[in-house]
């Protein structure tokens, strides 16, 4: 790196170059930079932190040598005066939700790739490989070092073998070390951690007990400390937490090759550890039940927001609360983020999770409200998860036994909102009828709005499958305009969601001109809203009926687009099942287009399923489409009795299906993939003006750049030094820099040291 930057130089002669890994005596260094500054006024020195006292060193030579420029490499800055810090990140971590395709493209899986290739191993691009390969460079932070030295080890051992040692194993047990120990990762990492204070140093170790993004407010309840903000920012300088800030509070994860470092250093002390992990545990507990508040008064995005943040922990909770036999905080722990898998789409393992914690509580006195939520949730999912209609049937009892445990209230209108979605799966819902309307009568008694704008949408949702649409219009348009008093995008979606359903044209009433859809949000701006509110649930019964209704529109280009996402939405997901509603479109588009041989290969990998199916379906689609969408022919006779191996043969037909749905789709347009109007920000280029900082945030950067700690800065501005964390953390992302140091060079390079108000700290 260093030697790409010099070869951009002015300089006609060489620039000398000083290796800081041969300065290993007191005083070697600055005798070999003053050397060096012999022959030119540009000296570059590499690894300096590897030196004793390199800070020192240099700043000596820089005094001897005002005009002297050092253009130096190093772990984390050295505080010299006038020191620009320009940081060198990882490569991007591969986006794991992205479809296989796009891997090939990003910059980590091109250097692991490389890196195989350069080992002797050719890998194939098929899409496994490629999800594989990305799984790999996430769980290495995207570090090329460490990814290069994982790709190594292909010849010995394919990607997919890679990837699930590392699921088991610790980094250092996987990846390749090179001979060179001084080129070793883990060994730069241990010597990283061994210059830092002993606070420094402790709080490294106590961040082992997360496993991903936490907030400030989660990292102060689980260690215990309260003054975190000098040796977060050490850390940070140092690359060995990483920062990301948002608008409201900034989050800090370790690196992954870091963690087992921390790890080490917790695990020396098995008391300390098991303090931690209960104080965890009690920290998790209270995140899912704030979001279960939250869901109460009628903020659903909001709860899903606040859980969504930190998944990762609450399952760890789960796991830990399970394994010791904890049924009332392990039903408290899944309870906070069932919605969350729910929304998602649930997993075969997240279905066990919930069988695994209702048939704990099963066994142990937890309230009666909490089993009726758990058995609630496990027949919502198993419904959810269901391959034919038995399986739909047996999953039923476990919401009939929660609805006869639920006493009136929240929990009972929470179970009835899982019970009438479980209708969607059912052919005959002559009986959800009712636990609709007493949905709508429970919400009106508690004054609950959201719910009882979800329960209009239902209701308008089962007269449209009767074919009622002038019911289905006006409890559509009930519950949209209350959706918009609520203002909650989750409670907006369902509501805007069902009237796009609704056959296009459909007037508002009887001999109006306008129609049902007035008003409300596109597919388009519907999608966005479901996306950003992590809703993929909404998305997975958005995408192809907007590809339907752009079909009946004549509008096949839009519809290929939308069938395109539903298909790569589907395949990333990892369960054929999700594939079945987008191939409809597909097969609608596939006849329309006369490309009868594709379209009769979809019907037949579909038809299997088609009692799961047709339920789904609005009348209006089937009358119109389905003499398309199904053939006519019988399913046999034995369809409803098949061992796990003709399931699993049908499951693999509907993938290959999807396979072929997409090429076809990818083939016959060119149409993009949906994405989101906010593009993203480059957080590798720092702001060109501090104009959106506010005059607090002007104060409390010229103090950093003065050199004053959070403390000092706190004391002279007469505020707390958790609000001056918090006001780093806004100038931080204002300014599009990682941290203090950053934040330093920031001001030196753009001479806002003083700013508007003068200098505060002399």
């Amino acid at each position: 790196m260093a030697r790409a930057l010099v070869a951009g130089a002015p300089q006609q002669q060489e620039v000398p170059f000083v290796d800081g890994r041969r300065a290993t005596e007191p005083g070697a260094l600055s005798r070999m930079a003053l050397e060096a500054a012999v022959a030119s006024d540009l000296v570059v020195v590499d690894d300096a932190d590897r030196s004793p006292d390199a800070a020192n060193e240099l700043a000596s030579v820089l005094e001897a040598n005002p005009q002297l420029r050092l253009l130096v490499t190093s772990g984390s800055p050295l505080h010299l005066s006038g020191e620009t810090v320009v940081r060198v990140p990882p490569l991007p971590e591969p986006d794991l939700t992205a479809d296989p395709e796009a891997y090939a493209g990003q910059p980590a899986v091109r250097v692991f790739r490389d890196a195989a290739e350069r080992s002797g191993a050719i890998l194939p691009g098929d899409h496994d490989t490629m999800r594989d390969v990305a799984h790999i460079c996430a769980a290495l932070g995207g570090n090329p070092g460490a990814i290069v030295m994982a790709a190594a080890r292909t010849p010995t051992l394919p990607p997919a073998q890679l990837r699930e040692l590392l699921t088991t194993s610790s980094p250092s047990t996987v990846i390749a070390s090179p001979s060179d120990a001084d080129r070793d990762i883990f060994t730069a990492i241990a010597w990283s951690a061994s210059l830092l204070s002993e606070d420094s140093r402790a709080v490294l170790r106590d961040l082992a007990v997360f496993t991903s993004l936490v907030p400030l407010e989660a990292i102060e309840a689980v260690t215990g400390r309260h003054h975190l903000v000098d040796p977060l920012s050490t850390l940070v300088d140092a690359h060995l937490v990483e920062p990301v800030h948002a608008v409201t509070e900034s989050h800090y994860r370790l690196h992954p090759l870091v963690r087992e470092r921390a790890t080490a250093l917790l695990s020396r002390n098995p008391d300390h550890l098991a303090e931690l992990e209960h104080r965890h545990t009690e920290w998790a507990a209270g995140v899912a039940s704030e979001a279960l508040r939250l869901a109460r008064s009628g903020q659903p995005t909001a709860s899903l927001a606040l859980v969504g943040a930190v998944e990762p922990e609450i399952l760890v909770a789960l796991q830990r609360t399970t394994q010791a036999g904890d049924a009332v905080l392990a039903a408290q722990l899944l309870l906070g983020i069932a919605q969350c898998w729910f929304n998602r789409g649930p997993t075969a393992t997240e279905q066990q999770w919930i069988e695994r914690v209702t048939a704990l509580a099963e066994n142990h006195p937890v309230g009666s409200g909490v089993m009726a939520m758990l058995l609630a949730w496990r027949g919502a999912v198993g419904v959810d998860l269901a391959r034919d209609a038995e399986g739909v049937a047996a999953a039923l009892p476990d919401l009939h036994s929660a609805l006869a445990r639920a006493e009136p209230g929240w929990v009972r209108t929470r179970i009835l909102i899982l019970a009438v979605q479980a209708a969607r799966a059912m052919d005959d819902r002559s009986a959800i009828e009712p636990l609709c309307r007493e949905g709508i009568a429970e919400a009106q008694e508690l004054d609950d709005q959201a719910s009882l704008a979800t329960f209009e949408s239902f209701a308008a949702m089962l007269a449209h499958q009767r074919d009622a649409i002038p019911e289905a219009v006006h409890w559509g348009r009930q519950a949209f305009e209350r959706a918009l008093r609520v203002d909650d995008p989750q409670v907006v979606l369902t509501a805007a969601g069902l009237l796009r359903t609704l056959p296009p044209g459909t007037p508002l009433h009887d001999g109006s001109d306008e129609d049902v859809t007035a008003g409300v949000p596109s597919f388009e701006q519907l999608l966005d809203i479901a996306r950003r509110t992590g809703d993929l649930r909404a998305v997975a019964w958005l995408l192809p009926a907007a590809a339907v209704v752009a079909l009946h529109r004549g509008n096949i280009e839009r519809s290929l687009g939308f069938s395109r996402e539903a298909l790569r939405r589907a395949r990333v997901s990892g369960s054929p099942l999700r594939s079945l509603t987008p191939l409809l479109g597909v097969i609608v588009t596939a006849q329309q287009r006369g490309d009868h041989g594709v379209a009769a290969q979809l019907q037949e990998a579909v038809r299997p399923f088609r009692d799961v199916l047709k339920p789904s379906l609005p009348p209006w689609v089937a009358r119109e489409y389905g003499d398309q969408l199904f053939d006519g022919s019988p399913v046999s006779s034995d369809a409803h009795a098949l061992d796990g191996i003709a399931v699993n043969s049908r499951l693999a037909a509907v993938q290959l299906a999807a396979e072929v749905a997409y090429d076809y789709v990818r083939a016959t347009s060119d149409a993009p993939v949906i994405r989101l109007a906010e593009s993203l920000v480059d957080a590798g280029h720092l702001a060109t003006n501090p104009q959106e900082l506010t005059d607090r945030e002007h104060e409390v950067l010229r103090a950093l750049a003065s050199g004053a700690s959070n403390k000092e800065v706190a004391v002279v501005l007469g505020i707390r030094p958790k609000t001056v964390m918090h006001h780093t953390s806004s100038i931080y992302r204002k300014l599009g820099v990682r941290g203090r140091s950053e934040a330093v060079a920031w001001t030196l390079r753009g001479g806002w040291a003083e700013g508007p108000q003068g200098e505060l700290f002399g």
